[in-house]
């Protein structure tokens, strides 16, 4: 009987062919042994050996049933709009429940949201026990492992996205797009808050830890319009971004002026015009200013002398005002750019603590000293002459400060009460005898007979004028030969 059977029910015929099935894996005996002959519409043609079908041992069938479908019921997966495979189009019953022509890919009973862009073995990604979430699935697996933020956002977000134009389906749900999806920049599913201004990809700069957090290592300032040279490249980002980094992305650098403050109080002008910072300084540092020794001498007061080696601020000192809310507004600090030079005195202290005040020229430096060098005085021998000691003999070759400075040496000191500032140069001395400066060497016993001069010159104190002729006019005349003593 089982080839009559067989004749009618083909569908049977073609599972044991395949191997498939509890008819090609348990039922092997007669047809008859559990499909007692038809006996009419209403006769059940099945026999239970387990008494019903939801005691049936699905693994007899060669397909467990596990998870969610464990807990389905029969009819719900054996109906006639799930028995649609090949086996399915052999049997001859085509509406109504059918315990055969179910095909196991997940496919073949549910719709696959993936539009078949994922293949079609589900149980890759995801696990019977539930569809979501896909357990079974690792983002590394693909081109565009997940890192950072991008592991804890939603696959809908992504997937779902409006950029993406995905369709719904029957139901009105959206359908995910999982290929192809873009992903070779950032730019690709995030807006550009840059607008296309920085070249190159967005993980050059950014990390997917936090969009705020830069790349430093990576980020290429030149790709903006503002490269970084010299100091700025030290700079920390927050310094001229402020409030980085969640703000000030776009800060104005038109000129130096709109991060720094003006140190020179809007007076830094060339040939009268209004200059830049980069007119005097460059991004290697502000100090020193590339404002040269050669240029100054196109100014008002020509850099001559030792001046040409001083430092810039030692003349442009820096200094302190109150802002314009008076003593309680903020101090503001800038550098002199047009110190007074009239005068010596502008700059420098008078080193002679006043002597020279009384002077036609009230003590004006530059009657005595160029500025080629300060301690080499310019006041001449012969204008001496016209003081009340001439310079002859040695007097005339020594050096100033061998009379006139309190640190002369082998000259009696000068009086301690008496101020000579910070040269320490006495410009008047008490007396122009020669025991005025000098030791009497003769303590005194020969005052009688008149002064040093009497005896000395200023060439050179040895030897005496007082010859064999003067030694004559004295109490004891040189005769024989005591002349040639």
């Amino acid at each position: 009987m089982n080839q009559a059977c067989v004749s009618c029910h083909k569908e049977i015929g073609a599972l044991v062919a395949e191997g498939r099935g509890l008819h090609a894996r348990d039922a092997k005996s007669a047809c008859a042994s559990c499909h007692p002959d038809h006996a009419g519409v209403d006769f059940a043609l099945v026999k239970w050996p387990e008494g019903s079908p939801e005691r049936f041992d699905h693994r007899k069938a060669g397909w467990a049933l596990e998870g969610k479908h464990a807990e389905t019921k029969c009819t719900a997966c054996h109906k006639s709009e799930f028995r649609t495979g090949k086996i399915a189009s052999l049997s001859p019953r085509k509406h109504g429940a059918g315990w055969v022509g179910l095909e196991q890919t997940c496919t073949s009973c549910h719709e696959d949201p993936h539009r078949t862009a994922l293949g079609i073995r589900c149980t890759d990604c995801h696990d019977i026990a539930a569809w979501k979430p896909a357990k079974r699935f690792s983002h590394d697996s693909t081109s565009y492992p997940l890192t950072g933020k991008h592991a804890d956002v939603s696959c809908a977000k992504c997937h779902e996205a409006a950029w993406l134009t995905p369709v719904r389906n029957a139901k009105g749900d959206v359908v995910p797009v999982f290929k192809p999806v873009s992903h070779k920049d950032c730019a690709d599913c995030h807006t550009d808050p840059h607008r296309g201004r920085l070249a190159g990809t967005c993980v050059k700069c950014h990390v997917t830890t936090n969009f705020l957090t830069i790349n430093k290592k990576e980020f290429d300032h030149d790709a903006t319009r503002y490269p970084l040279r010299g100091r700025h490249v030290a700079v920390a980002c927050a310094n001229c971004h402020a409030g980085f980094p969640s703000q000030g992305m776009r800060p104005a650098f038109a000129t130096c002026a709109n991060c720094h403050a003006d140190v020179h109080g809007g007076k830094a002008t060339l040939a009268g015009r209004t200059s830049g910072c980069d007119a005097c300084h460059t991004l290697e540092g502000f100090k020193p200013a590339t404002y040269a020794v050669a240029q100054h001498a196109k100014s008002a007061y020509p850099l001559e002398g030792k001046h040409a080696a001083v430092k810039c601020g030692a003349c442009h000192v820096t200094r302190t005002t109150v802002g314009a809310a008076g003593a309680a507004g903020a101090s503001v600090k800038f550098v002199e750019m047009r110190p007074a030079y009239a005068a010596c005195a502008n700059c420098h202290a008078d080193d002679h603590g006043g002597q020279l005040s009384s002077r036609a020229d009230k003590g004006a430096c530059e009657s005595c000293h160029k500025t080629a060098a300060w301690t080499q005085t310019a006041y001449p021998v012969p204008a001496h002459a016209t003081l009340r000691l001439a310079l002859d003999g040695r007097h005339a070759e020594i050096p100033c400060g061998a009379c006139h400075s309190a640190k002369r040496t082998g000259l009696r000191p000068m009086p301690a009460t008496r101020s000579l500032g910070k040269a320490q140069v006495a410009f008047k001395l008490n007396d122009v005898e020669c025991a005025a400066c000098h030791l009497d060497p003769h303590q005194g016993r020969l005052a009688k007979y008149g002064r040093c001069g009497s005896c000395h010159d200023a060439r050179h104190f040895r030897p005496s004028t007082y010859d064999v002729a003067a030694h004559a006019k004295g109490p004891f005349a040189l005769d024989g030969a005591h002349r040639a003593v």
